[in-house]
């Protein structure tokens, strides 16, 4: 993979929303797309008419907002196809004056579209990363991630699918799948192929109150293959997993 590719659909996301246009700005995304944080219920949009058809930067400009400046980067998980990559934005106005700020996990991929944004995790806007509340849910975090893996490597899909939350979006090279209740998740995990995952460790990278991005690398099949994952975990009625991209290579 040349990483200078995802990473410059990365920075093409910015540039295209700074555009106003609603066709360019949808074309920076792969579909199906999904949008994942702990303000509201996620949903699937389908293709780029679909995206373009709804998107409108009134809300944006009745704040102040003038354009918005992308974080530098940090490239976590890399394939030929999929990358992991840790920024986020900050909206400001016409002086540079912060309006928002954000910290966003992109599941960038390559499709026959090119490469492009599959899937957002938004995590807490302009919470600060550093209070004594997010250390918590990041702490929180991390251990039911690797409370899911546990659960995992045993086989113990029920308690696999209580560690989530619901909706749960499984976001792949184009396609994300999509499971409304924890039943379905139980039967699809019981279903699919599965691996045992070893020498485990994960990390939050972003996150604040509600919502935690957590990495998670580890070794497949007695060391033959990698993990590379990065879990959405957001705090609605209860902690859960409400996203997941897997890398394995």
């Amino acid at each position: 993979m040349s990483s200078e590719s995802a990473l410059a659909a990365y920075w093409n996301f910015f540039e295209a929303f700074n555009s106003r246009d609603a066709r360019a700005f949808s074309a920076a995304l792969n579909y199906p797309h999904v949008r994942v944080s702990s303000r509201g219920l996620p949903a699937i949009v389908p293709s780029l008419e679909d995206h373009a058809a709804s998107i409108s930067w009134e809300r944006f400009l009745a704040t102040g907002w003038d354009h918005t400046n992308g974080h530098e980067p940090e490239l976590l998980h890399e394939a030929e196809d999929r990358a992991h990559i840790v920024g986020g934005w900050t909206r400001v106005d016409a002086q540079d004056n912060p309006v928002l700020v954000n910290r966003v996990t992109y599941i960038v991929t390559r499709t026959d579209a090119g490469w492009g944004i599959q899937c957002r995790y938004g995590t807490d806007a302009g919470t600060a990363q550093s209070s004594g509340e997010t250390e918590a849910a990041h702490a929180h975090a991390v251990a039911l991630a690797e409370d899911y893996i546990d659960a995992y490597n045993e086989g113990d899909w029920q308690r696999c699918a209580s560690l989530m939350a619901t909706p749960h979006f499984k976001v792949d090279v184009g396609s994300v799948r999509e499971w409304q209740d924890r039943d379905s998740l139980q039967t699809a995990l019981r279903d699919g192929p599965r691996h045992a995952v070893t020498e485990v460790s994960a990390r939050a990278v972003q996150g604040g109150p509600n919502s935690v991005t957590v990495a998670i690398e580890g070794v497949l099949d007695g060391g033959d293959r990698t993990l590379k994952a990065v879990f959405f975990l957001v705090n609605r009625d209860g902690w859960g997993i409400q996203a997941r991209s897997i890398i394995e290579g």
